[in-house]
């Protein structure tokens, strides 16, 4: 289920044209996001077939998997944890990301991951600008991240903390063929900022203690096990 190995092998063709593309969208205003929008819009029409399969199928497909998994997995834990159903309005994570979020963070961090020389370089500088941008939005908008509390003031809620504990768990059994791999959820522990702090450490880590073992199980189950009459 890792595909980042191949969004930073992309071809050459297919770098040159995510590049171009990032150039366009680079002289829009950093905070006009809709301009930027619509510049990433006309510049996708711009892909060859390859590029835009390689968008599809690479880019956007990495955090598609990520929001299926957690569209099934943290209400099913929810529930598990509260003994009721997800609220129908809680607007679970990641809603703020969209094509143009996964374009700028696979343009910094998978195509530039390495720059080849000083132009890629020079570029990952300015993309830099955009990453910042897009993550002080995203972090503005979604409770269920620690630095919500840091950016707004407010504090994220024990569900916020459950989701936050969810995700983690989620992204990493995806990246690690359905097994926890607790020396990295340890790596990105949550720091918060706002009340009671070391009670919110704690609730998180039993979060994760209690629930790592059926979020393995349930990726295992729907992503990595073949089914019955596929065996």
């Amino acid at each position: 289920m890792d595909t980042t190995k191949e969004i930073r092998d992309a071809s050459p063709h297919i770098r040159k044209e995510y590049k171009l593309a990032m150039n366009e969208v680079l002289k829009k205003d950093v905070k006009d996001r809709d301009a930027r929008d619509r510049t990433f819009v006309e510049e996708r029409k711009k892909f060859s077939p390859e590029t835009e399969k390689h968008f599809s199928e690479q880019v956007k497909e990495r955090e598609g998997i990520h929001f299926h998994f957690m569209s099934i997995v943290f209400p099913e834990v929810h529930e598990r944890e509260f003994s009721k159903p997800l609220p129908q309005d809680y607007t679970c994570q990641d809603q703020s990301k969209d094509d143009q979020f996964f374009f700028i963070f696979a343009v910094h961090f998978d195509i530039l991951k390495t720059p080849q020389d000083e132009s890629e370089e020079e570029l990952k500088r300015l993309t830099k600008l955009l990453v910042d941008y897009e993550l002080h939005r995203h972090y503005m908008l979604e409770p269920n991240h620690p630095e919500y509390e840091k950016v707004t003031g407010k504090e994220c809620s024990d569900v916020n903390i459950l989701e936050m504990a969810v995700d983690r768990l989620a992204r990493n059994v995806q990246f690690n063929h359905g097994n926890i791999d607790m020396a990295r959820m340890e790596k990105f522990w949550p720091k918060f900022h706002v009340g009671d702090t070391e009670r919110k450490d704690k609730l998180y880590g039993n979060f994760v203690n209690k629930h790592k073992e059926f979020v393995s199980r349930r990726s295992k189950q729907l992503y990595f096990e073949k089914p019955l009459e596929e065996k």
